[in-house]
């Protein structure tokens, strides 16, 4: 089963079940839904509060995202899950695409990181750090897990997905001493790990028993940047890139990941066009590269990367990047293909109107579901089916 299927199903609530890697994955994966409205609601509350579910699904996965949010709502293991805050923050310069939520469960203080949201900046960002370069949303982590910390006095859990992980790790690593010791996991779900020349060796030395990190067997993003913590490896339903994708992420009945025996051998090699990067370029030759590259996306007019499917833009890409210089442009292609491979991931797949009429057949669903309950409760108990 996979994520939605586990938060539908899943029998014990959080006082029965300790809190898992497989409940931050849940968690990592609505923090791509747009809450911050609902801040002080528990899941269970939320359903009866959206009317228009395109205010909180983005188009990019809809109908999964969908699901999901119906799911935990619906769920005795979410349901009660109170979202405290969720913060927003996009601005192209510099490059910076940052969102956080705090949660409060089971007695945890649940901190939360989104990884790239499918917009141009948010690659262009990625692109940055991911070569070496300190970004913005590096000090907003820090910044949120602190406020939100400083709130209260509970145990915390910090997690997230894809870029997502990497900020969680990045945060617990350079909180405060106060913050810090209270930190009892953090969840790096195929996210890039860490420059181990630029961060406190004896901070992670004391991160690390407090590391989960878990990638697919063809995973990709997982792999960037230095390995510290040992990798769990799970089953994914997908081939490739796909498997990034954590709808993908395979769960056995007793609520843990389906574990796989190795990463794939193309996983181990897929890295090798930003390792070029590091080892043969400088700094400012580096800077060029992805200014050149972001710079022929921007021309393109691309703002998201589902935008990449039209047929006319990527014809406009080939012929903006015949206009670079010869070696800058072989190494932009190749950065390229991993966006185009993303923006694949990324496409919209559901329209508003479509939206809208499964989020009203959902509710409908739920609310025969309720009526069926309530009148299961004032049955007699020996009364015959």
């Amino acid at each position: 089963m996979n994520i939605i299927e586990y938060a539908r199903s899943f029998p014990y609530a959080f006082s029965e079940s300790p809190f898992s890697e497989v409940d931050s994955l849940v968690l990592s994966q609505l923090a791509y839904l747009n809450l911050g409205e609902m801040a002080g609601y528990r899941l269970r509350q939320m359903e009866d509060l959206i009317e228009d579910p395109t205010s909180v699904v983005p188009r990019s996965h809809a109908e999964d995202n969908l699901q999901l949010l119906e799911a935990v709502g619906d769920s005795v293991r979410f349901g009660n899950l109170r979202l405290l805050g969720q913060e927003s923050v996009r601005q192209s310069t510099p490059a910076c695409q940052f969102n956080a939520s705090a949660w409060e469960a089971a007695n945890m203080l649940i901190v939360v990181y989104r990884g790239t949201d499918g917009s141009l900046i948010g690659w262009r960002e990625n692109f940055d750090f991911l070569t070496g370069y300190a970004v913005r949303a590096h000090a907003l982590s820090v910044d949120f897990l602190e406020r939100w910390a400083s709130k209260t006095d509970l145990p915390i859990l910090v997690c997230g997905h894809s870029k997502g992980g990497h900020l969680a790790l990045y945060a617990a690593a350079h909180c405060a001493p106060q913050v810090f010791d209270r930190i009892r996991c953090v969840y790096n779900h195929d996210g890039p790990g860490i420059t181990s020349a630029n961060w406190d060796k004896d901070r992670l030395d004391a991160l690390l028993p407090r590391m989960h990190r878990t990638v697919p067997e063809a995973s990709v993003f997982g792999l960037m940047l230095e390995d510290y913590a040992p990798m769990n490896v799970v089953v994914a339903q997908a081939q490739g890139l796909m498997q990034h994708y954590p709808y993908t992420w395979q769960i056995e009945e007793d609520g843990r990941f389906a574990r796989g025996k190795a990463l794939s051998k193309g996983a181990k090699l897929v890295d090798s066009v930003l390792e070029d990067m590091k080892a043969n370029l400088t700094d400012e030759d580096r800077q060029e590269l992805v200014d050149a590259l972001f710079g022929v996306l921007e021309a393109s007019g691309v703002e998201m990367l589902a935008d990449l499917e039209s047929p006319a833009t990527r014809k406009l890409l080939v012929s903006k990047g015949r206009e670079l210089p010869p070696q800058t442009r072989k190494r932009a292609w190749s950065l390229l293909r991993l966006i185009v491979a993303e923006a694949a991931e990324n496409a919209a797949d559901y329209t508003s109107e479509l939206m809208k009429e499964k989020w009203r057949k959902m509710r409908q669903a739920r609310a025969a579901r309720k009526a069926e309950k309530e009148i299961a409760a004032t049955r007699p108990a020996d009364e015959e089916e």
